[in-house]
């Protein structure tokens, strides 16, 4: 009986980890009055096994402790940037939270100029 070959297995295994590792995710979070759950996210997103890149939070307005909650991890982690985002209080389902992502992609955009394809 032959012994089965795992060195395909290990070279499989070993080509993934190395793609992981080189993989920049990077996370948009549009916050409108999220202070029971924006603590929650964040630490959930920075416990990940997979190392997050930037998560960007736009915060539309808020009028609860959002922001309190984070700029707590913005002043303890350097991945997390948070910009707000002053719109009006009119009631617009669907359009502020798209106009949010927009606000983020824009600044993931711009963190991309000071990137080369090679790091």
């Amino acid at each position: 009986m032959q012994k089965e070959n795992n060195n395909k297995g290990v070279f499989i295994n070993y080509k993934i980890c190395k793609l992981i590792s080189t993989m920049r995710i990077n996370i948009i979070i549009p916050a409108y009055n999220e202070e029971k759950n924006i603590g929650e996210t964040l630490h959930s997103l920075i416990n990940q096994s997979i190392p997050i890149h930037k998560i960007i939070i736009i915060n539309d307005n808020s009028t609860d402790g959002t922001q309190k909650i984070i700029d707590s991890f913005t002043t303890k982690f350097s991945n997390i940037v948070s910009k707000e985002l002053i719109s009006s209080n009119k009631h617009l389902p669907g359009s502020k939270v798209i106009n949010a992502f927009y606000k983020g992609f824009d600044l993931f955009l711009k963190s991309l100029k000071n990137c080369s394809l090679n790091n």
